[in-house]
């Protein structure tokens, strides 16, 4: 494997995504410029949801020195919703490395040489598989929470993510041969 450069990405949270088993089969693979273009996107939507979350705790700051607190609860809104998208596209990523390399150091930043070998069959499967089982579970824990329950609107943000994450690794997943 070439010497890499990357570094550790830094997380927001603590989100995780329990894997699926493995299963070996036939199917899509993803090569390893697509599946490193996908990662760089991934990796840039964590650290620039980052980014904008702190620049937005200035305009709380800012909003409240103006005493305009209906500003302040809607900017602390915004934060909280990108926080949850934060910490759910870092558990896609965090997923995503652990299939393709379960015994790495660390979860690799944007720079990530890994991604660069591609995704065999399992292991698009399995990551697909596992986002499917994800989206399923959310699904049925804010039915079962009802609309009017305060985490309605956070599972939902969470399935949004996990199933945006895995369209995208489906559009560039083609058959081998």
């Amino acid at each position: 494997m070439p010497e890499t450069k990357a570094k550790p990405l830094k997380r927001l949270g603590g989100y995780s995504i329990a894997e699926k088993p493995w299963t070996n089969v036939l199917g899509p693979v993803v090569e390893g410029a697509a599946l490193a273009a996908y990662w760089r996107e991934l990796v840039a939507s964590c650290v620039g949801q980052r980014e904008r979350r702190a620049a937005a705790a200035k305009e709380v700051d800012a909003a409240a020195a103006r005493g305009d607190l209906s500003e302040v609860g809607s900017i602390l809104g915004s934060r909280y919703a990108m926080k949850i998208e934060i910490k759910s596209a870092e558990a896609v990523a965090a997923l995503l490395h652990r299939i393709l390399v379960p015994r790495a150091p660390f979860l690799c930043d944007e720079l990530c040489p890994h991604v660069a070998q591609g995704a065999s069959a399992g292991q698009v499967k399995r990551f697909l598989d596992t986002l499917d089982a994800a989206c399923s579970s959310l699904r049925e824990r804010w039915h079962a929470c009802g609309y009017d329950h305060p985490c309605y609107e956070d599972l939902q943000d969470e399935h949004m993510i996990y199933d945006r994450w895995r369209t995208k690794l489906s559009a560039v997943a083609r058959q081998p041969g």
